[in-house]
């Protein structure tokens, strides 16, 4: 043997079966069949924790060379039926002796140069397995290091510390003639370390005299002559602690320890264990004897698992921990128990999912427990770990059926307003099955109540998954129409949509039916909040607001999220969220005096100006200012009853520069009009700055000007004027941003009117360049090409005339005529020729062939 190799085997006495009576080790006594009574069968379920994924193209070879492990953790199954019986495994295991006839499976592993201590097991395999470690010169190596034939239930494990940059090869090999599917991990050794807030198991000798003085030994100190002694757990408290394996009198025997609890009302039991060794849980009603509870679970190494009763009634029960071997661990290894009780009332919990995970079931033939929905049901208790957002759902079901799920803080509410969140739909992209996204959740246990959707109520089988969120918190949910509280401080910063970083909340928001929707943030305090409408968590912004309330957004039932945060970054505080229907005033019809109070879509619809602050009685429509006949778009400003304005400060030396968007425009842009007030002080005619923003806020376009504006109302903060800039040369542009500045008198600064129309989203340029986006509807048209003024002809004589016109833009004119004295343009007439000439007064000269002639000037300013 090469002597730096370090080998601990274990070897098992006894096979032991899951879920059913279990012989002890310790002693020869039989178990009591009677010991869990008032635990019905069926409600008994164990949980073992995730092993690493199995990889069946991989399965050991069938001789040389050997399938090589490459990196740790290392997980394979296979099968030995049919294969060859290369090699003889037995003369090294358990005290020697022996022949394996059996057939057999060799890998290889060259450990690091650092050296590793590593766990090789074969437990879960399904026939009586051996494991032997071999090394020097090639494969199959020329010694025989090590040897086991046990470990765990009749399977093998070796504790194997490695030299640095060794060669072992492992062979997989079958007691006597056996052979099977087995299954073959390598990793690391763990370490099972104490937790804050653990409690220490009481103190043991590790010797033979652990066979009567046992601190926790139960009942079984007293066949040795000792006194029962047990560890009082509570539910909810964890105990670090250790276990090992001794001799006595030349018989192996098994460190068992015995823990006692009780409940007070029906409850979910979870008895969870990690260990450094194959462990054996036992559980039931308190005994008087040494024996075994007719419960029982195994455990492998380094793997948390749960032995579960569900459905357990008020009352003293105990539960028992060892190794599943009497020999093999000389030194204590140490292991966590933890004890969790959930309450259920009369609930009937069906499983238990710790998160993140998931959970397989059937709700057909489970009966109707919650009577949430008339179908059959399952409730599956789900244990979140830490606080955070959680995602919820059934997206992979087995089969096609339609189920629905509620998540609720108790077992089977008796009413809708205990539930937390309930969905039929959500997954992607069979959006008919359910999925709750990520809902913030604190550390703790939940129910999931799985349901036959409300339309057919049918049932079948499900695969439940629980999974953290990364990045976006839902911190609540809302049904539409509704209210709710929350507080952004602490709460940190979920979405990054905005440029600030102030703490902020996500409500998740369901929307039953197509509507327009208001969503109104009632601060509470002296702070400022800002919203954002989303499609998506942290995703698809639908609308922004910076007074925290987002107005008759058309939309269609859904889901959708609300972001709110503090405009700055240190703003948080307290809110109350309130979403109701809209209802605005829509004026439309000849010159928009009609009015009537609707949705914003049917206002839309009808051709209207809306204005979600009045209503119809308290405030009726007035006359608009509607834009230039030649427009390719825009929106025309909204009139005021003089009380109420909602204006935008935008001037050069200011704060801040505004700018409105525009799209589908496929026509040259040659002029903007728009309205506004000069306010303290009146500058007419006033300086203007003028810039056109591509999609991506570069500018394409800037012109500046002297207006003069056209007092169109007057109100007692003073005249609205009415501006039109010139824009030369016209620019081709099909979507972007519009922007108008003052830049006049420091103290007459321009105000610019707002609108009814729009999509209720301006830009704003900062006074240090950066861009931000604001809810706001501002007043503007963009025109098109401005047509050729003072068209003239000048009879010279004969057939000689003059034409002379005023070209307001640079660019290309036409010229079309006709001698006939009726006509009909542009049928009827001819192109003569076209030139590019400069903005002012042009003539041209030429000789016609009648002495009748009829011209038109087009204006063509691409």
């Amino acid at each position: 043997m090469l002597k730096d190799i370090c080998v601990y085997a274990m070897a098992l006495l006894l096979v032991l079966s899951t879920l059913g009576s279990v012989a002890r080790s310790q002693g020869d006594l039989q178990s009591d069949a009677n010991s869990l009574q008032v635990l019905s069968a069926s409600s008994v379920t164990a949980q073992v924790g995730n092993r690493e994924g199995r990889n069946p193209l991989d399965q050991g070879a069938d001789g040389c060379p050997a399938t090589v492990i490459s990196s740790l953790p290392y997980s394979d199954t296979g099968s030995t039926v049919g294969r060859f019986n290369n090699w003889n495994s037995a003369g090294n295991c358990a005290g020697g002796g022996g022949s394996s006839n059996a057939p057999d499976v060799i890998y290889r592993y060259d450990s690091p140069p650092g050296g590793v201590n590593v766990i090789i097991s074969t437990c879960g395999s399904s026939f009586n397995t051996l494991l032997e470690i071999r090394t020097g010169g090639s494969c199959p190596g020329s010694v025989q290091n090590a040897c086991a034939d046990a470990g765990c239930a009749g399977d093998a494990e070796l504790r194997v510390s490695l030299p640095p940059s060794t060669t072992i090869y492992i062979i997989v090999d079958g007691y006597g003639t056996e052979s099977g599917d087995y299954v073959l991990e390598v990793r690391e050794m763990c370490d099972v370390v104490m937790q804050q807030g653990d409690l220490i198991e009481c103190a043991e000798a590790v010797d033979s005299t652990n066979a009567q003085l046992d601190c926790n030994g139960g009942p079984c100190n007293a066949v040795f002559g000792g006194t029962p002694s047990y560890t009082q757990i509570e539910c909810g408290q964890t105990y670090f602690a250790r276990a090992f394996t001794y001799t006595r009198g030349g018989v192996p025997y098994s460190d068992t320890d015995w823990y006692r609890f009780s409940i007070a009302e029906r409850s979910a039991v979870l008895i969870t264990v990690e260990a450094e060794f194959p462990t054996l849980v036992t559980a039931g009603n308190e005994l008087a004897a040494c024996a075994d509870h007719s419960l029982g679970e195994l455990g492998y190494t380094c793997e948390s698992y749960s032995l579960q009763a569900l459905n357990t009634p008020p009352g003293n029960y105990e539960f028992t921990i060892r190794p599943q071997d009497g020999a093999g661990i000389p030194t204590a290894l140490d292991y966590r128990v933890s004890l969790m009780c959930v309450p259920i009332g009369d609930c009937v919990a069906d499983g238990v999912l710790f998160a993140p995970g998931s959970f397989s079931g059937d709700t057909e033939g489970a009966g109707d427990d919650c009577l949430l929905e008339p179908s059959e049901d399952q409730t599956v208790i789900i244990n979140i770990p830490w606080d955070g957002a959680w995602d919820i759902s059934l997206c992979e079901l087995p089969s096609d059926w339609a189920p629905r799920i509620y998540l609720t803080s108790t077992c089977c509410v008796e009413s809708y307003d205990d539930i937390i969140d309930a969905r039929s739909t959500g997954c992607v992209p069979l959006s008919y099955r359910p999925r709750i996204e990520c809902v913030y959740l604190e550390a703790g246990n939940y129910f999931v109540n799985i349901e036959g959707d409300w339309i057919e109520f049918t049932s079948g089988p499900y695969v439940l998954e629980v999974e953290s969120c990364e990045g976006c918190i839902i911190h609540n949910n809302l049904f539409a129409p509704g209210s709710i509280t929350g507080n952004t401080c602490g709460a940190g910063v979920n979405c990054s949509l905005t440029w600030n970083t102030s703490d902020d909340n996500i409500v998740r928001i369901t929307v039953w039916e197509e509507d327009d929707w208001t969503f109104e943030v009632v601060p509470e305090g002296n702070w400022l909040p800002r919203a954002s409408l989303m499609g998506g968590c942290c995703a698809d912004q639908i609308a922004v607001s910076l007074n925290g309330s987002i107005y008759c957004e058309a939309l269609q039932p859904g889901t959708f999220y609300l972001q709110i945060e503090g405009r700055d970054a240190e703003d948080c505080g307290a809110y109350t969220l309130n979403v109701f229907k809209c209802r605005t005033r829509c004026c439309y019809g000849e010159e928009y005096l009609s009015c009537v109070d609707t949705t914003q879509t049917a206002c839309v619809a009808m051709g209207g100006i809306c204005d979600f602050d009045r209503t119809c009685a308290e405030s009726p429509c007035l006359p608009v200012h509607l834009c230039p006949d030649n427009s390719v778009a825009g929106q025309v400003p909204l009139a005021s009853d003089g009380f109420t304005w909602v204006l935008r400060e935008s001037n050069v030396d200011g704060d801040q520069v505004h700018f409105e968007d525009f799209d589908g425009v496929f026509e040259p842009i040659a002029h903007v009009t728009f309205w506004g007030f000069n306010r303290p002080c009146v500058e007419n005619p006033m300086p203007f700055v003028v810039e056109i923003l591509d999609t991506s806020y570069s500018v394409v376009a800037s012109y500046s000007d002297t207006l003069v504006g056209i007092a169109v109302e007057s109100y007692d903060i003073g005249d609205l004027f009415e501006y039109n800039m010139v824009l030369n040369p016209p620019l081709m542009l099909s979507e972007g941003w519009v922007g108008v500045a003052g830049a006049g008198d420091p103290d007459c600064d321009f105000y610019w009117m707002r609108s009814g129309t729009g999509d209720n989203l301006e830009l704003v340029r900062l006074d240090d360049g950066t861009y931000v986006v604001e809810f706001g509807k501002l007043a503007y048209c963009l025109g098109g090409c401005v047509p050729a003024d003072s068209v003239s002809i000048q009879y010279n004589g004969g057939t000689s005339f003059t034409l002379g016109f005023w070209a307001p833009l640079d660019g290309e004119y036409k010229f079309h005529f006709t001698s006939s004295p009726v006509g009909v343009f542009p049928a009827d007439f001819s192109v003569a020729g076209s030139q590019v000439v400069t903005s002012g007064h042009h003539e041209f000269s030429f000789n016609a062939g009648s002495d009748f002639q009829r011209w038109v000037v087009v204006t063509n300013c691409e």
